[in-house]
């Protein structure tokens, strides 16, 4: 399967419609390819012009195969079509049209008065890494818009030939059309492309054009032009209903002065008009807009495309069946070698932030770790799980997995909550009317709405990852690994509890509790308030100064203090519990209980006055308890309508946009956070407030569903409902090369245009713009040429320009669509009925399982017989013994099962235990006797079909409905010595580099030398090799070696060369001076299955001031074949996950208290014996 730019959407005008002529094939190196020739308006034409596109496999193959962002070259290639001739497709004089309809091009036919251009990289195809460049190779297509202005109007109805001048180069030399308004498709009327609810809300569009080198498109002379729609499925036409009339004469908004549109901005209304039905705008002497409808429903498909998105980012759904296939990898701790480890590390840590080099090159913390250059520059921890790895406690976690993901990355950490809360806010406010269950995620037809399913996701994920001490941690860092699909034996890092954390879990777990109150799910309910109050209670409970009330957590587009997470959980338990202690809470935190004037939300760019109790005044508007502090719920009504009227409507009638965003807010052009208008509509009831309130939603949200400059749904849509709307078709994100044609829907691009990682073309979006004409040498910087509105690009590779992120520009449309689908409606949720289930001797499993089903729900019934007894059959609603039974809930219903005695029969056991009398169908534990010495269990004989696991020594067997027998068996254990590449007088070591290694005695390779080598601090990094004859390790596991050199804040880099060649260094954040090093084969050979070792390559790095000395000794490939002690005993103790072996001195040695972890280490070595450290092989702690 592939895809492109054109099998897709109509997207971001690279497939304009060709509404006014055919459109030729495109041959490659027939010249450049003619997209379409469209009338802007009567006295405009577009010619669109492309030189070549970018095409996709996407057919699940090779080994980036439903991997996320990971890519390989021969995915992607260009089609080139041959290159504008630009001077001579811009000379007016090469063009002419005519007509045979319309006099004034009579004849002959006349030139234009001018021709106009602006011109785009359309497509980027990114292939291998390059040594030269530091960068990858990259190649990329324009595409090219092309105005000509006409010296008279065109004639309704005339038809009109355009002569193409061949000088142009372009694949066609005429092209036929018809002016006709109510069929020629114009790029200057700006619509809602999904379409318009059908009540007595603003029905708007905007009209303006930006020409490029000719400026913006002046509709002044149209002013006064009746407007009407134009019914596509019967081709009757409504009208005039308005006329158009000019909004604004343009401008930048908000803090960041973005200028969307470089033009003035006319508007074309047609409120009042609520007809249900597919229609487009007509305006007259310009054109039509794109089709569009007009239905009370309107907004859910954007919402269940929004949710889509969601789903799309969450990391450990393995639904392999789902099209498409949900991102991947699962990153399961103790799957393929993945594992998660705890950390000390923190936001609030003294080193939490990463300095850089200036060539992004990794710099850990001078001074043993105890400080950092501040010169340097300074990278997201999230994204750094080397320096999380610093911090390793060591300990393990097994349950860190889920939630969603961090933009492309796989970071997940607290400023994601705000995702559960703008997903449960359009619920909660509609009282549950956002009821869905069919919006196509892995739980739709549980009988669960979806957006609960779908918060209820990221909420168990933080549960999950309470540390080992009882704490709640502030999230995961992304993984290290081999960067493959699996990042196989990849490591991830937990940052550290804080008290944050805990207050937000409360909020967390609260506001999930009152979505399931709503939902009449009691039990869940009660299981996720349990888990707010204990979380509450956490926090509540450390010291006050611990308790971070006041520290400021960002949430995307928005910061929370800690008192504000505590104030949402109080709201929302009060609403769930009914403890008026909670309620007291609640009117202590808030910030208007004695002035409404009081800010709800204020701006996070000021950590000082940052903050946002929005969520918990919506739990005590919207309680469903007795109102104790009436006062304080009035004044949070006046606050949330008079900031929602001031601080976001307000902007709608100053901007040429008509957007209603926050002035502080939008960096991210795509944001669309307007949770206080939405509040407030919820909660006033003044009909002229309402009206106003909703008139302000609706421009919001067709601002982002395509009344913009591009024309365009500013999200994926593809294998939607709206794939067939012009729409984000390329991006940085997740769906690629899965077997599913597009990437993954309902995913919100930043449209970032600063730079944020150049020289690299994926962290330099201006590269893309200087493609382009106008550009910074004809004209200026983007901020000064272009509408910001158009400056979006086609690109799956660039992060800086079109990755997003859940919480910064995805949830605020998530709660704003949801809240228009359902706000004003009489939306019944679906008919509730009970399931009664009766049984002796056993029980039923019913899935899902719920306190009351919705009407059509398909419940599976299946009955599981206690000790002794079989099911026999159903009685009351059901009957027959089919097991399991699917039934569907149309009405309230009582099931019983009925189970009898089963008959015994006999198991036996031999060489284990388990054996005895059982009934049909029971599960029995089988466990093998230990082996005897020397022997290895070799799996079961006998009746082993009945067995889940033949080959576990302890597994389960389901007994069968007759005696059965079975047998542990054994196999002796193949000895497997250790192989010396160095110890002890032994060497397989033919020879040695590296700067300043030590020169060896008379030239030889001797084991009672060592080798030696010394580094300057400038460099930062030293290493030297040893060529090795070749080993087969294929049976051994692991590399082990005794190590002296810098300690804490270096890096130890250890690799494997061998006949397939070298492989990637190893590294071991460094934490002691000496100790013995055990690294796994399989890390070494990063799970290649290679065994043939012919050298070993040693490193270290850091920044130790003066000279530093390393001293690699002992090194062997460790088997299984017990060597008696040698000399000296030395007892090791494992220290987890740095794989480090402490060594506890013998008498007589000089000691010295370890200031990191206490343990008495070696300082002076005694040089006197054959090797650094004598090992006592046999000692059990030594093995990992």
């Amino acid at each position: 399967m592939y895809s492109s730019t054109m099998r897709l959407c109509l997207a971001i005008m690279c497939s304009i419609t060709l509404a006014l002529g055919a459109q030729l094939a495109a041959e490659e190196g027939a010249g450049a390819r003619l997209v379409s020739v469209s009338a802007v308006d009567n006295q405009t034409l577009l010619i669109h012009v492309q030189e070549g596109e970018v095409e996709f496999a996407d057919d699940a193959s090779g080994d980036t195969a439903y991997s996320g962002h990971y890519h390989e070259p021969h995915l992607n290639w260009v089609v080139n079509y041959g290159a504008l001739q630009v001077a001579n497709a811009t000379q007016a004089s090469n063009w002419s049209l005519s007509s045979t309809d319309d006099g004034a091009y009579g004849g002959g036919g006349r030139e234009p008065s001018a021709v106009h251009r602006k011109s785009k990289m359309n497509g980027m195809a990114e292939y291998g890494w390059s040594t030269e460049l530091n960068d990858y190779e990259y190649d990329y297509t324009l595409e090219h818009f092309l105005y000509l202005r006409l010296p008279e109007p065109m004639q309704q109805g005339a038809s009109y030939t355009l002569d193409i001048p061949a000088s142009a180069n372009i694949n066609a030399t005429t092209s036929t059309f018809t002016y006709d308004i109510f069929h020629s498709r114009s790029e200057a009327i700006k619509v809602n492309l999904v379409g318009y609810r059908a009540d007595g809300s603003i029905k708007s569009a905007d009209v303006f054009s930006w020409m490029g080198d000719g400026g913006h498109r002046d509709y002044a002379g149209h002013v006064g032009n009746n407007i009407y729609l134009y019914d596509v499925d019967n081709g009757t036409q409504h009208g005039p209903l308005g006329t158009l009339s000019l909004w604004h004469a343009g401008g930048g908004e908000g803090d960041q002065g973005h200028n969307f549109a470089r033009s003035p901005v006319w508007r074309a209304d047609f409120t009042g008009f609520d007809t249900p039905g597919t229609y487009r705008l007509v305006i007259e002497g310009i054109g039509a807009s794109q089709d569009f409808e007009i239905r009370n429903d309107i907004y859910f498909e954007p919402f269940r495309v929004s949710t889509l998105g969601f789903f799309y980012m969450r990391i450990g759904q393995d639904s392999m069946d789902m099209d498409p296939v949900p991102r991947r990898p699962l990153l399961m701790p103790g799957e393929d070698g993945f594992k998660v480890y705890e950390t000390t590390l923190h936001p609030w840590h003294d080193l939490w932030k990463v300095p850089l080099n200036p060539d992004m090159s990794y710099r850990y913390p001078v001074d043993g770790g105890s400080s950092y250059d501040e010169d340097r520059l300074y990278a997201d921890p999230w994204d750094e799980p080397e320096h999380f790895a610093l911090f390793s406690t060591g300990i393990e976690h097994p349950n860190a997995w889920g939630g969603h993901s961090d933009a492309l990355d796989w970071d997940r950490h607290l400023a994601h909550v705000s995702i559960i809360y703008d997903l449960l806010l359009p619920y909660i406010l509609s009282d549950g009317a956002l009821h869905d269950d069919d919006l196509g995620i892995a739980e739709s037809g549980n009988g669960i709405p979806d957006v609960i399913d779908e918060a209820q996701y990221e909420v168990d994920y933080f549960l999950r990852i309470r540390t080992s001490d009882g704490g709640y941690s502030h999230g995961l860092s992304d993984p290290t690994g081999n960067k493959t699909m699996s990042y196989s034996n990849g490591r991830a890092y937990l940052a550290a509890p804080t008290a944050m954390a805990a207050w937000a879990n409360a909020a967390n777990a609260a506001i999930l509790a009152e979505a399931f109150r709503i939902a009449g799910e009691t039990a869940l309910m009660d299981y996720y308030a349990d888990a707010a109050i204990e979380a509450f209670t956490h926090a509540a409970n450390m010291p006050l100064e611990d308790q971070m009330l006041d520290h400021v957590q960002g949430i995307g587009e928005g910061a929370m203090r800690g008192r504000d997470f505590k104030h949402m959980a109080a709201g929302f338990l009060y609403n769930v519990t009914g403890d008026t202690a909670w309620e007291d809470m609640v009117e202590a935190e808030s910030v208007v209980r004695t002035d409404s004037s009081q800010q709800l939300i204020m701006p996070y760019q000021n950590e000082a006055t940052a903050r946002n109790q929005l969520y918990g005044t919506v739990a005590y508007l919207f309680t469903p308890r007795t109102v104790n502090y009436p006062e304080l719920q009035g004044r949070m009504r006046e606050a949330v309508i008079a900031q929602a009227l001031s601080e976001e409507v307000y902007w709608r009638d100053q901007r040429p946009s008509r957007r209603s965003i926050d002035s502080w807010s939008g960096y991210f052009i795509t944001v669309q956070n307007v949770h206080r208008s939405i509040v407030a509509h919820a909660v006033s009831e003044d009909p002229e407030v309402r009206a106003n309130l909703m008139d302000a939603l609706v421009l919001e949200a067709d601002w982002g569903l395509g009344r913009n400059a591009l024309n365009m749904i500013q999200m994926t849509t593809a294998t939607t409902n709206l794939a067939d709307r012009r729409s984000v078709i390329h991006m940085y994100t997740s769906g690629r090369n899965d077997g599913t044609e597009g990437l993954h829907p309902g995913h919100t691009p930043y449209m970032n245009m600063d730079d944020w990682g150049a020289p690299m073309a994926m962290g330099t979006p201006s590269m893309y713009y200087e493609m382009g004409y106008p550009n910074s040498d004809s004209h200026g910087e983007w901020k000064d040429t272009w509408p910001r509105g158009e400056l979006f690009y086609n690109t799956r590779f660039s992060w800086t320009h079109s990755e997003h992120t859940p919480q910064q520009t995805m949830r605020g449309k998530q709660a704003l669509y949801g809240y228009l689908y359902v706000a004003d409606r009489d939306v019944v949720p679906p008919e509730r009925f009970t399931l009664t289930l009766v049984a002796e001797n056993g029980s039923i499993q019913p899935t899902p399982s719920l306190a009351t089903y919705p009407t059509g729900t398909e419940v599976t019934l299946t009955p599981q017989p206690n000790n002794g007894f079989i099911f026999e059959e159903w009685s009351g609603d059901a009957s027959g013994n089919t097991s399991p039974l699917i039934i569907t809930m149309t009405e309230d219903q009582t099931i019983t099962a009925h189970f009898v005695a089963a008959p015994l029969h006999t198991l036996t056991v031999e060489h284990g235990s388990g054996g005895g009398e059982y009934s049909q169908g029971q599960i029995i534990t089988v466990t093998a006797n230990e082996p005897p010495s020397g022997y290895t269990f070799a799996g079961w004989s006998g009746a082993t079909e009945h067995l889940a696991n033949a080959a576990a020594s302890s597994t389960t067997l389901t007994m069968p409905d007759q005696a059965v027998s079975m047998s542990a068996t054994y196999q002796a254990i193949p000895a497997i010595p250790d192989i010396i590449i160095y110890r002890a007088g032994e060497s397989r070591i033919t020879g040695a580099w590296g700067d300043g290694l030590s020169e060896l005695a008379d030239g030889a390779f001797e084991g009672d030398e060592h080798y030696r080598f010394s580094y300057e601090l400038d460099n930062w990094w030293a290493g030297f090799g040893l060529d090795i004859t070749q080993i087969d390790a294929a049976e051994h596991t692991a590399l082990q070696f005794a190590y002296r050199g810098p300690g804490a804040g270096h890096t130890l880099m250890v690799a494997v060369r061998s006949a397939a060649g070298d492989h990637d260094f190893f590294t071991i954040p460094l934490r002691d001076t000496y100790g013995i090093i055990d690294i796994p084969l399989d890390d070494l050979f990063n799970g290649a299955g290679d065994a043939q070792i012919t050298g070993l390559q040693f490193g270290v790095s850091g920044a130790e001031t003066g000279n530093g000395v390393v001293e690699i000794d002992a090194i062997v490939l460790r088997g299984n074949d017990i060597e008696p002690p040698i000399e000296r005993i030395i007892t090791l103790h494992p220290l987890p996950e740095q794989r480090w072996m402490m060594l506890d001195p013998p008498a007589g040695l000089t000691e010295e208290e370890d200031e990191h972890t206490g343990a008495q280490r070696f300082l002076d070595l005694d040089r006197s014996a054959s090797h650094l450290f004598q090992v006592e092989a046999s000692a059990p702690e030594s093995s990992f």
